[in-house]
């Protein structure tokens, strides 16, 4: 009998505690991964970074991002720019491009840094769609590279009281890479005003059946995808611009170690201006014979090469005008 009223004891003090315990959470709210975290993280002046790890899908994966407030002007309206960095894996020579362009002209700039060692080219180059960089295995969309942007821009406006509807994205080489297919694959629901992709050293050709001698499909087209014409129709409608420098004529890993050279990059010309040219007329070819509208535009920026600041600077045709001319 005593051994039975110790235990009784024991199990009513268990049940006791439990039930205080589950008394004690009702009402705390459960931690939502998705809340945007409270205004105070980014700072007006100087160029700075933080560490971005608020977007759920890829917080195991740190993305640093530089940015650029001007201190002066009204950050509610200030329109909201992402520069995308090239192969070198590195955002702040991008703020220094626009530092001074965003403090004349009133825009905020950011530029996310991807690593190499954490995004690789096609999780970077390729806007991390597929689970392969040589046929098309789908990510769910949450964990594609490029939806990161969108979070972004929510992280940004949240943190400035900005309230801008669309933002613009230019990128330079592999940022032009991942610019222009962060256009088409986000064509129905990004909220893309402009986007600049300068220099590439390949491109997403829009066609569902492949190109070439060799039929090229993903990642260099959209053949072998779910994708349709009106998926391509979509991305035609958006504004585009395909920047090239006249001078970015290197043909091999010689003279330009971050040319690529793969089969399916090749087959669109010998240097980046070719594929530039290639992937226009190619895209124009297509909007014509599908009595398509078609809203990109090719534009050259006359003696330069791959450089981002020339491509960023030049007067009239570099991205700052393209993208900001009436805010001279």
């Amino acid at each position: 009998m005593k051994i039975r009223s110790i235990l009784n004891k024991n199990f009513m003090g268990s049940l006791l505690f439990a039930t205080l315990l589950a008394l004690a959470s009702c009402g705390k709210e459960k931690p939502d991964p998705w809340k945007l975290p409270p205004p105070g993280l980014l700072e007006r002046g100087a160029p700075k970074q933080l560490r971005y790890t608020y977007y759920p899908p890829l917080a195991h994966r740190l993305v640093t991002l530089h940015y650029f407030i001007p201190e002066t002007g009204d950050i509610t309206t200030m329109p909201i720019l992402f520069a995308m960095h090239g192969a070198e894996r590195n955002g702040a020579p991008q703020i220094t491009n626009w530092q001074n362009i965003a403090n004349q002209r009133q825009i905020m700039v950011f530029a996310p840094q991807f690593s190499a060692a954490l995004y690789p080219s096609n999780d970077y180059q390729f806007a991390g769609v597929s689970h392969s960089s040589t046929g098309w295995i789908p990510k769910n969309r949450e964990e594609w590279t490029i939806s990161i942007i969108e979070h972004m821009f929510d992280f940004i406006k949240h943190q400035t009281g900005n309230t801008a509807t669309h933002y613009d994205i230019w990128g330079h080489s592999a940022g032009g890479q991942f610019t222009h297919r962060l256009v088409f694959f986000l064509s129905t629901q990004g909220r893309i005003r402009m986007a600049v992709a300068s220099n590439p050293s390949a491109w997403i050709m829009p066609t569902t059946e492949g190109y070439g001698e060799e039929n090229f499909n993903f990642p260099y087209s959209l053949g072998r995808t779910p994708y349709t014409m009106d998926d391509i129709a979509v991305w035609f409608s958006k504004e585009m611009i395909v920047h090239i420098g006249t001078r970015d004529t290197a043909t091999s890993q010689a003279s330009d170690p971050s040319l690529s050279m793969t089969p399916g990059a090749v087959a669109q010309g010998p240097s980046r201006y070719d594929r530039a040219h290639f992937f226009f007329n190619f895209s124009k070819d297509v909007a014509e014979k599908e009595g398509l509208p078609f809203n990109w535009k090719l534009v050259e920026v006359p003696n330069v090469g791959h450089s981002s600041n020339g491509m960023v600077t030049r007067a009239t045709v570099g991205a700052a005008d393209l993208l900001y001319a009436d805010r001279r």
